[in-house]
């Protein structure tokens, strides 16, 4: 056999010991993931906002519905918090040759870390199939698009009373029902500040939406509507809110409550107002 055809025939060999052992990837690249941080710098436990933006290349195609996955990374790539979520136009309709673009608000655990975070993000369908993306692969098809620098500033909020015991997923993600009146205390910042607040309740066991009135000692500084959804606040407070005093009480009052077990939801006899998800006094 002549030298140009042997190594035309060999060539053909490996290919196919390739194609069969999954050495060659045939995946096309679906999108490129980029992120703008609307701040750079945050405290452990406040929240930040994050503008994802995926750019779809003329070639890409979607069948059926992924997830995004969104993850914050210690230094040593060990996960410090998910952020998964389904993008708010579902990858189906995703177009060739266009850019979808929407904004994320993620809370920052509190953890024993201050420095920089990478953040990441993949795409994965039902099946759990990560794509390929154009970028900084991290390892197991996610990207890094940011970094997140993290720090330890922050006033300490005290559970007192009105609370009930937590609930839910992990720390992160979990949540507090409370009853009428809920307090927490905390040392006077005597600086300005940002009330950071994720909520939700049940408003359909009502006749009209229950609201929640905010008060730093016995001043309503709030007042927000209790919704079915996870939803998020910021409460802005100058120092002359907080007075001369060295300790300061924070209120939460529900104008209304229920019993579940009275309205026909499930057998708990807990008197309950409203979720809290996330609360944080950030000094600004």
């Amino acid at each position: 056999m002549p030298r140009l055809l042997r190594i035309a025939a060999a060539a053909i060999v490996c290919s196919v010991a390739a194609a069969a052992s999954g050495c060659i990837n045939r995946d096309t690249a679906v999108a490129t993931p980029a992120a703008l941080l609307h701040r750079e710098a945050v405290p452990l436990g406040s929240a930040a906002d994050v503008t994802l933006r995926f750019h779809v290349p003329s070639n890409a195609a979607f069948h059926g519905p992924h997830r995004v996955l969104m993850r914050l990374l210690f230094d040593d790539g060990h996960v410090m918090a998910s952020y998964d979520h389904d993008p708010p136009v579902p990858t189906e309709q995703w177009e060739p040759g266009k850019a979808i673009t929407y904004t994320q608000r993620i809370l920052l655990p509190e953890v024993p870390y201050v420095g920089e975070a990478p953040l990441v993000v993949g795409l994965a369908s039902s099946s759990g199939k990560r794509l390929l993306l154009t970028g900084k692969d991290v390892g197991d098809r996610m990207y890094e698009v940011a970094t997140v620098k993290l720090h330890a500033e922050r006033t300490l909020l005290v559970h007192e009373e009105g609370w009930h015991r937590r609930e839910g997923p992990p720390v992160e993600t979990g949540f507090r029902w409370t009853r009428a009146r809920a307090t927490m205390t905390f040392r006077n910042p005597r600086r300005d500040c940002v009330l950071h607040l994720r909520l939700s309740g049940q408003p359909d066991v009502f006749p009209t939406p229950p609201h929640v009135s905010i008060l730093i000692g016995d001043r309503i500084v709030q007042r927000v509507p209790v919704t079915s959804s996870e939803t998020d606040y910021e409460v802005a407070l100058n120092a002359a809110a907080f007075g001369a005093g060295d300790d300061l009480v924070l209120t939460f009052a529900v104008d209304r409550t229920f019993v579940p077990v009275l309205v026909g939801r499930g057998v708990d006899r807990r008197e309950l107002g409203f979720r809290v998800h996330h609360v944080f006094l950030e000094t600004r």
